[in-house]
């Protein structure tokens, strides 16, 4: 219980500072910068200080103890991720270092990116600290993918050559991301929304019906030639894991993911048409391309990494939303008005729960911080309850 409470403090005063900081910094002023310190290293070291949190930190130990002892190869690991956990190792930096470093790296990349909707800051940075518990687990992806969000900051601006350049160096930490450069480069040139609400919704529960897991299985013997092949070669040897979720504990898309989703597919393109602007078209695509393939991808592990990518705009697309609706409530006559009330109490609660509620509900050793070591290196965890019920 103790663990839960010091877990529940720490990430309400991680809420309380981005909420506070963001809305101090909808407009520049001479304390921008401190407001913007302020959000960086209280992120950086709340999540950098966790422990043991997920199958991929206890398992990054030993890689990293692999890598500084000069054993591993670019055949086992991607280059710019090698490099890293050498210079690190050369200056006698320790594993929790390299997380700490991990969660640095992806709160100053997560506010480079969201800096240009700086009103709805105070909404859009403390979603994006719900969503990035993910990234507490799949570690070199999401060190990647803060890469890529700086790239796609630059995206936005029309500065092509930045958005390769930093596309190339997260593909230098995993190589996996690769598949979704050309798919964030060709959603940016789309000046229409994919999908108006009424198909994309149709589209959605037509995949939550018809669509099995066990279709997965026919691609197992191609995965399987992967084996030996040095990095690949554990996806290779759990192929049919991966792409069947048969390690998953939820493998079906729960009512309450399917009313958040309804709710950011319909006032998300509401938001759109009161904005008329690219770079808010450009949010809602990438989003919502994520939500169309959710009933498919979701319930895939291997699938479900790259589906998370898109899905992450939802912040952006949640945060505009919410402020909306806010704003505009006493001035809208209909009865949708407390359609969407609702649906965004409901939106917010879940975020909150997953925050303040999850932690007395779930196994504690998911909300272990550096000072329950007890001296350990790492923790045996044989499953990723936590975030799997994340969303």
């Amino acid at each position: 219980m103790d663990t839960a409470f010091r877990y529940v403090f720490l990430r309400l005063l991680l809420l309380s500072v981005l909420m506070l900081c963001g809305y101090c910094l909808r407009k520049e002023n001479k304390r921008s910068n401190i407001y913007r310190f302020m959000i960086i290293i209280t992120f950086g070291f709340i999540e950098g200080l966790r422990w043991g949190r997920g199958i991929d930190y206890n398992g990054y130990y030993y890689r990293y103890q692999s890598i500084i002892n000069g054993k591993a190869s670019l055949d086992e690991e991607d280059p710019l991720m090698l490099i890293l956990c050498q210079i690190l190792g050369n200056c006698g930096i320790p594993y929790q270092g390299f997380i700490i470093l991990c969660s640095f790296v992806l709160i100053i990349s997560g506010l480079f990116l969201l800096k240009n909707d700086r009103h709805i800051l105070f909404l859009s940075l403390p979603l994006f600290a719900t969503f990035m518990i993910v990234a507490e687990n799949l570690i070199r992806w999401y060190l990647g993918f803060s890469f890529l969000m700086i790239g796609i900051a630059y995206l936005i601006r029309k500065k092509y050559l930045h958005y390769m350049l930093f596309s190339l160096i997260a593909c230098g930490f995993h190589l996996g991301l690769i598949l979704v450069v050309p798919i964030f480069l060709l959603l940016f040139q789309i000046k229409t929304v994919l999908l108006k609400p009424f198909y994309a919704c149709v589209i959605y529960f037509v995949l939550l019906q018809v669509f099995q897991k066990d279709f997965m299985t026919e691609l197992v013997p191609y995965a399987e030639l992967l084996k030996g092949m040095g990095r690949y070669n554990y996806y290779a040897q759990s192929a049919e894991t991966w792409l069947t979720g048969s390690n998953r504990t939820e493998l079906s898309v729960t009512l309450q993911e399917t009313l958040r989703n309804f709710f950011l597919i319909v006032y998300g393109y509401i938001i759109v048409q009161k904005k008329k602007d690219h770079t808010i078209l450009y949010y809602y695509n990438l989003m919502l391309f994520g939500l169309l393939l959710y009933p498919i991808m979701d319930i895939i592990e291997l699938l479900e990494r790259y589906n998370q990518l898109f899905i992450f705009f939802q912040v952006l697309i949640a945060g505009y939303s919410i402020y909306d609706i806010i704003l505009h409530f006493k001035k809208t006559k209909t009865a949708w008005k407390y359609i969407f009330s609702f649906l965004m109490f409901y939106y917010c609660y879940n975020q909150l729960a997953l925050n303040f509620k999850a932690p007395f509900d779930l196994n504690p050793n998911s909300f272990l911080f550096i000072w329950d070591s007890d001296g350990r290196k790492t923790i045996n965890v044989n499953s990723d309850t936590f975030y799997e019920k994340r969303k």
